[in-house]
């Protein structure tokens, strides 16, 4: 996710598309916000000096791939983190009482 402004813009496929349609045709940075939704050329230019570089280097094969990876990676952790949930649950409702009787 790379902010600009007010504006989020997710790094997928439809940017790289949009990204490499600009490098390629050289069209200005005011066409290039118009695209994406920017409020104009400074946006433009912000975005493409936060883009990762790895953006304008991969394939869309290995973008793909890349992308499948930062998908496959989130739900792990979030699984994780769900599971360190659920056991800790267990041990507060498993562990001995404390109080006096």
């Amino acid at each position: 996710m790379i902010k600009i402004g007010e504006t989020e813009i997710q790094v997928n496929e439809e940017l790289y598309r949009i990204i490499h349609e600009h490098y390629k045709s050289g069209e200005t940075l005011d066409a290039l916000a118009d695209k994406l939704g920017l409020s104009g050329w400074g946006e433009a230019f912000k975005l493409i000096q936060a883009l990762p570089q790895w953006v304008l280097w991969f394939t869309p094969t290995q973008l793909e791939e890349h992308l499948k990876g930062a998908e496959t990676k989130h739900k792990t952790q979030r699984r994780g983190r769900r599971k360190k949930v659920e056991e800790q649950k267990q041990e507060e409702t498993s562990a001995p009482s404390t109080e006096n009787k």
